[in-house]
């Protein structure tokens, strides 16, 4: 496993994926300083901790407008070599079982989107200090982050992610091509965050609409934010059952699928 786990890393250092992520983190980042340096008298407040009020907003960017997307261009990276080469005939004929294959592919985009989100966390905070050098009216040298916050609310920001992972690594198998897959996610992207808006039941058993209702970023209707089951939001416990059927059921079809 760590051996396959290695052959795709590498394989994902020669494709776009690796200029991708990071360009991705650059510009996001780069787009959270340049929206508190244009309105840094709106947003500092005088004898206020910033820091709670920096890292709602910052988050709250992520879990919208960045890790769903993110989701669809990782499994699309990871399977793009194969895909583009037509080549999973050939991987087939290597002496490994389909099983390790499938888990390896699916372990590297797990960590991937980790790794991502760890490092967009530090940028976060790396941006936070960055300003207060630049700006010391916001007074963000005063307060200390709350990381427990911070690193807690990524963490269930992944995990409401986890269900649109397990779809479109199944698409991303079924499908000869990368462009059926990645419509089907983007659309779904779109159909979850005018579906979280609303009052009906739907966004709480549509999985690309759990981002959104994971955490109380005020953005996703209160309805669906309350909803508890066994201990969890319904985003993360929705995020966590729909990988894990969408896996095993993939598992289970790569492995008597024919490849021609």
């Amino acid at each position: 496993m760590l051996r396959l786990l290695r052959a795709e890393t590498l394989k994902l250092k020669r494709s776009t994926a690796a200029y991708l992520l990071p360009a991705i983190l650059l510009l996001v980042l780069g787009v959270v300083l340049l929206a508190h340096s244009l309105d840094v008298h709106r947003l500092s407040l005088l004898d206020n901790d910033p820091w709670p009020r920096y890292l709602k907003t910052t988050l709250t960017t992520y879990a919208m407008l960045v890790i769903s997307p993110l989701c669809l261009l990782l499994v699309a990276a990871v399977l793009y070599v194969e895909q583009q080469a037509d080549a999973w005939k050939q991987l087939y004929a290597l002496p490994i079982s389909r099983g390790k294959i499938y888990q390896s592919k699916l372990f590297l985009i797990l960590g991937l989107l980790l790794l991502t989100t760890l490092l967009y966390c530090f940028g976060v905070l790396g941006i936070g200090w960055l300003l207060n050098i630049l700006f010391p009216e916001y007074e963000l040298a005063y307060f200390q982050p709350d990381y427990n916050y911070l690193f807690v609310t990524a963490g269930s920001i992944v995990l409401s992610t986890l269900g649109i992972v397990g779809i479109q690594y199944v698409l991303g198998l079924l499908f000869k091509g990368l462009i059926p897959a990645l419509g089907i996610g983007f659309f779904g992207i779109i159909a979850g965050f005018i579906l979280s808006t609303t009052e009906t039941l739907i966004p709480q058993y549509f999985p690309f609409s759990f981002p959104l209702i994971a955490q109380d970023f005020g953005v996703a209707n209160p309805l669906h934010r309350e909803v508890l089951l066994l201990g969890m939001n319904q985003g993360i416990f929705g995020s966590i059952s729909c990988f894990l059927v969408c896996v095993v059921l993939g598992y289970w079809w790569e492995g008597r699928r024919e490849v021609v």
